[in-house]
């Protein structure tokens, strides 16, 4: 996966602006309800493993599992082209996405926009252009799902992340998401509950140690908010 790096030093107050003042106008056009306008994430995914695994009393439960996959974020940046100045420029990095109609605003010549994401999650590690993304060693208690372990067999998940969800990481509930692959802290409804217009979700299918591969046959993310 790449990632545009835009190097922003003196216009980044400006670049933010512009960010906000795009994702007011989205937001307008959307007209979303409450302060919690995305109510529910579902992840589905047709995933295995390699079919084999050396701990064979593992094999066809999710215990000792090395393939999973994780959930990022990344929220936009964008700076309208017709606003630029000699002291603000389009940062190195960005590229043109789409115009904006007349509709968008009260000016009626067309704005050309450029954009660039920024990495929430996973963390960056570094400073561009040497930047890496932390990877995890092994999966984490904020996993998305992982694989059976040792099962050829292409099994399909669906997982359902919704605003309300309320499960204590440490309860007996977060027990049983770890029964069932998932991380104990997915249940709590925080990220659901953060999201807002513009934020894109990313999947990373991981796999860790030699021999361990992660097969996916099928991602899909639906998002759904009230409107």
């Amino acid at each position: 996966m790449e990632k545009n790096v835009a190097h922003i030093i003196e216009s980044s107050e400006a670049v933010q602006a512009m960010t906000l003042d795009l994702l007011n106008q989205w937001k307008t056009r959307s007209l979303p309800r409450g302060d919690h306008p995305c109510r529910k994430v579902v992840f589905t995914l047709r995933s295995r493993d390699q079919g084999w695994a050396n701990t064979r009393e593992f094999c066809g439960t999710y215990e000792g599992s090395y393939t999973w996959f994780d959930v990022g974020l990344e929220k936009i940046q964008a700076i309208d082209k017709n606003l630029c100045t000699p002291e603000i420029q389009i940062p190195q990095g960005f590229i043109e996405k789409f115009p904006l109609e007349s509709g968008y605003s009260s000016s009626k010549a067309e704005r050309s926009i450029y954009c660039d994401l920024d990495t929430i999650q996973p963390s960056v590690i570094g400073e561009p252009p040497n930047y890496t993304f932390d990877r995890p060693i092994v999966p984490t208690g904020t996993r998305l799902q992982s694989n059976r372990t040792g099962t050829r067999e292409v099994r399909e998940y669906i997982i359902t992340w919704a605003h309300d969800d309320s499960i204590h990481p440490l309860s007996s509930e977060g027990d049983k998401l770890e029964r069932e692959g998932r991380g104990r802290y997915t249940g709590n409804g925080d990220f659901v509950r953060n999201l807002q217009i513009g934020d894109i979700i990313t999947i990373w299918a991981r796999a860790r140690f030699r021999g361990w591969v992660n097969h996916a046959e099928e991602v899909k993310v639906d998002v759904y908010w009230a409107v």
